[in-house]
């Protein structure tokens, strides 16, 4: 028996125990016990299962193979929730078990109607997923390649010397932002239940609601604002919050990413703001309105204050934008992230120049993090555009499927698919419960390589060949 399998039979293991997370809150919701066996049954299958891959062994050779292994079985595995208490059909449960780890927030179920326990659930995976499976695994145990296991996540800041320290130090972080935003709904009237979901789903940046019109139900701008706040919080990485946080915030707001999220931000909505009012909306609600959904698009969190229906297309064009950029590098966020937005914006910057310089200018790219910067050299100019190149090769298969399959506009289907890659949430009606079975897994494939990487997924289909 090698340790490797034993590692990943126990990282089953941890997975399977977040069944039981809703279990303690059961008594607190009146006639709901009948969802027990929903949970317990597939938590008894999958422990049997992980004992039998840690004794007789399931071995792979990378660790973006191992990686993408146990994000595939947890998204099965905690689907089955859903499927067993008669909520969704087999591939609605798994879609939403996807959209909620992989922190995207679409969702076909009925959300009015749904039990307590399962809205919790749905919160919780988005939580979960928001950490993700790696940082939360490592927390129990210390493995042989914790390191590049937690890279092979995506998760690029390194707070504390060691990898363990690190995501001991980012959970508590993370529980402390929770603490504080259930708090604070609290203070503005939310119930403990919806608290709980809310600020659990906005530190994520999924997206997940208790209300089927999402934020728009509470009609309160400081839900608004308490949601904004979190849903900043979740779109940077650590490493620049604990530099926010430890009092250093000039390095913080000197820092590239920082800099970016916010100059597009207040652009786009302000852009987003002018089309509506030229198109006749009011003007005194319409800067609160786009400055949150701009928000909501580019930290890929997809809480909605207003139908996108509604919009004209200029504007729902910008929400795109906005999806497509997405926040840091190394957060819970979605999208190409930031970083990569940048070098390719200063990598196309510097071509300009170069060809309009002088012979012999020396023009050098710069990124800033904190109190240290780093030169943008070819290696990440390659790996940015290559990101790039597939996520716009996806991009358009994807939403020439959907527009097909779903019978709708090109621009409603390239909304949709677009908030599916890059893991944000925001629906312009296409998802729902009666979408089709072929545009659920086309999504659901867009956002596992939304939330994974599409080169940590290459990486793991070829690891024979490295």
């Amino acid at each position: 028996m090698s340790r490797r399998n034993m590692e990943l039979g126990r990282m089953m293991e941890v997975i399977s125990f977040i069944l039981l997370l809703p279990l303690p809150f059961l008594p607190f919701f009146k006639g709901e016990a009948y969802l027990l066996p929903s949970f317990l049954i597939p938590f008894f299958l999958s422990m049997a299962i992980s004992m039998v891959i840690a004794l007789t062994g399931l071995n792979f050779k990378s660790i973006s193979a191992t990686v993408t292994f146990i994000w595939l079985y947890g998204f099965l595995l905690l689907s089955f929730p859903f499927f067993l208490s008669g909520n969704a059909s087999f591939i609605g449960a798994l879609f939403e078990s996807i959209s909620g780890l992989t922190t995207t927030g679409l969702s076909i179920l009925d959300v009015d109607n749904l039990p307590k326990t399962l809205h919790l659930y749905r919160a919780m995976l988005q939580y979960i997923g928001g950490l993700g499976f790696v940082m939360m695994i490592l927390l129990f145990f210390k493995g042989r390649e914790e390191a590049q296991l937690y890279e092979a996540e995506g998760h690029m800041d390194r707070v504390k010397p060691s990898i363990r320290k690190t995501a001991k130090t980012i959970t508590l972080l993370y529980l402390a932002f929770l603490v504080l935003g259930i708090f604070e709904y609290r203070i503005v009237g939310m119930s403990l239940l919806d608290s709980c979901i809310h600020a659990m789903c906005s530190l994520s940046t999924g997206g997940f609601s208790s209300r089927a019109s999402s934020i728009g139900a509470y009609n309160s701008l400081g839900v608004e604002i308490i949601t904004s706040q979190l849903m900043i919080l979740g779109t940077f990485d650590f490493s620049l919050l604990l530099t926010l946080f430890s009092g250093r915030i000039r390095d913080f707001f000197h820092s590239t990413e920082i800099k970016t999220f916010f100059s597009l931000l207040l652009t786009l909505s302000g852009i987003m703001a002018l089309i509506l009012i030229a198109k006749g909306y009011g003007f005194s609600s319409t800067f609160r309105v786009t400055l949150f959904n701009a928000l909501s698009a580019l930290s890929t969190t997809g809480f909605s204050t207003l139908d996108y229906r509604t919009l004209p297309e200029e504007a729902i064009f910008i929400l795109i934008m906005l999806m497509i950029v997405g926040g840091g590098m190394g957060s819970t966020a979605g999208g190409i992230k930031l970083e990569r937005f940048n070098i390719i914006f200063k990598s196309t910057l510097k071509s300009i120049r170069e060809k309009t310089s002088p012979p012999g200018s020396v023009i050098v790219d710069k990124m800033v993090k904190g109190r240290e910067s780093f030169i943008i050299d070819d290696r990440d100019r390659n790996d940015a555009f290559s990101y790039f190149s597939l996520y716009l090769i996806f991009l358009v298969f994807g939403t020439i499927v959907l527009s097909v399959t779903e019978d709708c506009p090109i621009l409603y289907a390239l909304f949709e698919y677009t908030s599916s890659l890059s893991t944000v949430g925001l629906s312009i009606g296409v998802t729902n419960s009666m979408t089709s079975p072929i545009s659920l897994s086309v999504m659901m494939a867009a956002m596992v390589m939304g939330r994974l990487e599409m080169m940590v997924i290459f990486q793991a289909l070829f690891s024979h060949r490295r």
